[in-house]
C-alpha cells in the first residue's frame, strides 16, 4: 500500500508533451510561404493592438530586452 506524500512535497509525475498534437513543425512553415506570411502579419497586428490599448489606459508596456522582461512607456 502507497503512503501519501507529506504536505507540501510533489509526486513524480509522467511529463506531458509541451508541444500539442495540431502545433505545425518549422520544417512545414517553410514549406507553407502564405501560412507563414499570414502569421507574421497577425503577429504584427497583435503588438499594434497591444501598443494601442496600453496608451489608451496609460499602462506599461512588457517586452524581453537582453533576456530580461522591461517595462516600457508605449
Amino acid at each position: 500500500m502507497k503512503s501519501k506524500p507529506a504536505k507540501g512535497k510533489r509526486t513524480k509525475r509522467a511529463k506531458r508533451s509541451t508541444r500539442s498534437k495540431s502545433a505545425v513543425q518549422a520544417s512545414e512553415i517553410n514549406k507553407q510561404p502564405e501560412f507563414a506570411a499570414r502569421v507574421e502579419r497577425a503577429l504584427l497586428r497583435a503588438g499594434e493592438n497591444a501598443r494601442r490599448t496600453a496608451r489608451m489606459y496609460g499602462t506599461p508596456l512588457y517586452v524581453v530586452e537582453n533576456g530580461r522582461i522591461v517595462a516600457k512607456r508605449p
